[in-house]
């Protein structure tokens, strides 16, 4: 437990062997006296703010809550004429608390002091939630005993810093997921968490981006809110007419109004989350406590193997136009690359920023966007992936997010897409309309990026449609054979040096002759994917890949010269 500025230790320690000693103590009067005489004194850095409130959870038939700070908290008692005295004095608190019992007692037929402070909710409409974590470092305690925020960056969140103003409401918030445990039936699936450990009021902003002076509140139980969440280290939270659960968090944090879980659990966004039915964003998504990995473009070289050349022209192009399909032959590694290609952009692997789907040919808009389902007794509005996932990049509008399709070109992409064809557009980001099954608006955040994936082997399915084609950029992966990159990946996992050349040589020669026929063309060629998971890397292993998967293949291609399809089978094996 820790108190404001400048605390003295052996006051607050004092005042902790108080509460510890009065749990047990049933009579008021008993209790009164104890308090009465540990007040005499002054106690440093403990104002009567935050012991009534900490002997008001301990017993809330006992003792209210008093905040005399501006006036608030003691408007309700003047109106009734209940003498207040000093209500700043933490000597006067029996005194007050004795005078308000006295008239509860005759006015009224409840105990708890709790309804008092509801009757004198504040009208907060703004509210600042803070982290205080700085490289894997809780500050909170030093915050709160110093009277102090500090943003931890030096290079970000200054202009949000420098909005705060003097007087208003500011908490200390971590957010993470939990998934045992929870306060309501999950049906399995991970939530969002945001603990908050401290409120206060802003005193001073010092407008260099990173200090404020702050008069704090601590909670000795840290307060849980669900579902409607934020990860960054600064969030703006304002009234929003549209919206009720920006209210619903303020009163939750700053009045101790308790939060609704039924209401929550009954929007169409976590009704469906929490449903029976399969969740279709994966559970890799939800925000994990553990600080991500970092992720460079070195780090993606290594990966991957493409040029540095090749990787910026990749980067450049997804950057500017927002939407790019990655299309080649199978076994060049599509998804692969697509996921290492939004981690280099992040910097970091957050999962928590990147989802992916894969299209067919019965995928839906309903799906996708939004549409009805059956429940119990009639039809009921339920959210699809991208739409959700939309939602929560807006959440986080200064850090990119990234949406992966694979087999974009399954899909009937009109169908899929519907509206949404122009809201993707990178020059339409942030422009809003309303869509087919709401009246409400929506749009597509500028800071999510989609990845599409195209087998450009597949015969079975028809060009991509024009209209969709031009929204995005279309980069080409190659079959890394002939990278010393590839070579180097496979002796590193104990690939012999004759095997790797023998790969190399092999799969080169037949690739050229899938590129020169006539039929086929260089978007059939074998892509490199099949032998990087060498662990294993022997003649038994290459030859099981030739025969089980290359050659099958290959007879597809020649389907029409079986003859043909034997003859590179046979030189692959020799």
């Amino acid at each position: 437990m820790s108190f404001k500025n400048s605390v003295n230790e052996l006051d607050s320690q004092k005042f902790i062997n108080l509460c510890l000693n009065i749990i047990d103590i049933k009579e008021d009067e008993e209790l009164f006296q104890l308090i009465d005489d540990a007040f005499t004194e002054p106690l440093k850095g403990i104002r009567t703010a935050t012991a009534s409130i900490i002997l008001h959870c301990l017993k809330p038939y006992s003792f209210p809550i008093i905040n005399g700070k501006e006036g608030k908290g003691t408007e309700v008692y003047v109106a009734l004429d209940i003498p207040i005295d000093k209500q700043n004095d933490l000597s006067s608190y029996i005194k007050n608390t004795r005078a308000i019992k006295i008239f509860r007692d005759k006015h009224f037929s409840f105990k708890n002091y709790r309804v008092f402070d509801l009757v004198r909710i504040e009208d907060v409409s703004l509210g600042w939630f803070v982290g205080a974590n700085y490289n894997g470092i809780d500050q909170t305690q030093r915050f709160i005993d110093n009277g102090i925020w500090e943003n931890g960056y030096d290079d970000k969140f200054i202009e949000l810093v420098n909005e705060i103003q003097v007087g208003d409401r500011i908490a200390i918030k971590a957010a993470f997921t939990q998934k045992k445990d929870l306060p309501f039936n999950a049906n399995g699936n991970s939530t969002s968490v945001m603990s908050i450990k401290a409120i206060g009021t802003v005193t001073q902003n010092h407008h260099d981006g990173k200090n404020l002076d702050v008069d704090w509140i601590p909670f000795i139980e840290i307060k849980k809110w669900y579902f409607f969440t934020y990860r960054q280290t600064i969030w703006k939270v304002a009234t929003n007419p549209d919206d009720w659960m920006y209210q619903a968090l303020l009163d939750f944090t700053f009045n101790d109004v308790p939060q609704d879980i039924d209401r929550f659990m009954a929007h169409p966004f976590w009704a469906d989350r929490y449903s029976s039915y399969e969740e279709e964003i994966d559970e890799g998504n939800d925000i994990d406590r553990s600080k991500p990995l970092p992720y460079s473009t070195e780090d993606f070289l290594k990966d991957v193997f493409i040029s540095a050349e090749s990787y910026h022209k990749l980067r450049t192009l997804l950057l500017r136009k927002k939407n790019i399909i990655l299309q080649g032959a199978p076994g060049v590694g599509k998804t692969y690359t697509a996921k290492r290609l939004a981690y280099a952009l992040m910097g970091e692997k957050d999962d928590a920023r990147v989802n992916s789907v894969q299209f067919h040919q019965s995928y839906s808009y309903e799906d996708f966007i939004m549409g009805y389902r059956p429940d119990e007794n009639s039809f009921s509005l339920k959210y699809g992936v991208f739409y959700k996932f939309c939602k929560l990049a807006e959440e986080h509008l200064d850090q990119p997010y990234f949406f992966i399709i694979d087999e974009i070109n399954r899909g009937n992409l009109s169908k899929i897409f519907g509206e949404l064809l122009m809201l993707i557009e990178c020059d339409k980001r942030g422009q809003s309309l309303i869509l087919t099954y709401s009246d409400k608006e929506f749009s597509v955040p500028e800071n999510l990026y989609i990845i599409g994936m195209m087998n450009t082997a597949d015969r079975s399915l028809a060009i991509i449609d024009y209209a969709l084609r031009r929204r995005f950029s279309f980069f080409e992966l190659e079959p890394a054979f002939g990278t010393t990159v590839f070579k180097d990946h496979l002796m590193k996992n104990d690939v012999d040096e004759l095997l790797a050349d023998k790969i190399v040589n092999r799969l080169n020669y037949i690739n050229n002759e899938i590129e020169q026929d006539d039929n086929l063309g260089k978007g059939f060629r074998i892509g490199h994917s099949y032998f990087c998971d060498c662990s294993n890397g022997d003649d038994a292993w290459y030859e099981s890949i030739i025969e089980y998967e290359i050659v099958p293949l290959l007879s597809e291609y020649w389907f029409d010269d079986q003859q043909k399809s034997r003859d590179y089978a046979e030189e692959l094996l020799k």
